[in-house]
């Protein structure tokens, strides 16, 4: 069985981000939020429990304006690129994109990031209701003192799991201690990115699918 590492499910797939911009432009007119802009077009495929964002990385944030400062003078700037004017024509809609897609990864081994977040709740509700096989991967953010900066995103998605059957896999990243290190200076080189919420997850993601090949790599040797 084919393995499928943790990706971005949502943005690598071109359907579902066509179907979701001519949803998400019907409502720009209504002088909605971005966030409630985004929370408007997933309600109205799923199930989604409206929910304030809050990832946990808000506790550092005096240290996240350090290292972002710092970081940003390793980085060249994004050019701007052209807004493109949005398709219009009657095509499938977000939900069935998002379950077209969840269907072509049957039959291998999936893993999908959850945070506790409704953008990576909608991603596993499409392979649940396209009866999808996946193993969700949960990130815990610690501090120097080993607080939990996201438990509450961590409750919540662990309810989700539960609730749905779900069994995942947790790993845990002191990011204090990443975002004063030589590493997050390389991969801010390496990705050109200056931010280091992001370059955290970039990290994670990264080092889980390592791990995965590691374990592909081992059963083959066997």
């Amino acid at each position: 069985m084919k393995s499928n590492y943790i990706q971005s499910f949502l943005s690598s797939n071109p359907d579902a981000v066509a179907a979701f911009t001519r949803d998400a432009h019907s409502l720009l007119n209504k002088n909605q939020t971005s966030n409630k802009v985004k929370h408007s077009v997933y309600a109205k495929y799923f199930d989604i429990e409206p929910r304030p964002k809050f990832t946990g990385f808000e506790k550092l944030e005096e240290l996240d304006k350090i290292i972002r400062a710092k970081l940003s003078a390793l980085v060249t700037p994004y050019e701007e690129k052209e807004i493109l004017p949005v398709d219009q024509s009657p095509q499938v809609n977000f939900k069935q994109a998002l379950i077209d897609r969840a269907l072509r990864l049957k039959n291998r081994k999936n893993f999908l990031y959850y945070s506790g977040g409704v953008d990576s709740e909608v991603v596993l509700l499409a392979f649940l209701e396209a009866k999808v096989d996946f193993t969700p991967v949960i990130f815990v953010w610690e501090n120097n003192k080993m607080e939990a900066l996201n438990c509450h995103d961590v409750q919540y998605a662990l309810k989700f799991c539960a609730r749905h059957n779900l069994h995942p896999v947790i790993r845990t990243l002191n990011v204090e201690r990443f975002w004063n290190s030589d590493e997050i200076v390389e991969m801010a080189h390496k990705y050109n990115q200056s931010s280091p919420q992001l370059l955290t997850y970039y990290k994670m993601v990264s080092t889980f699918n390592d791990e995965l090949k590691g374990e592909k790599n081992a059963n083959q040797s066997d």
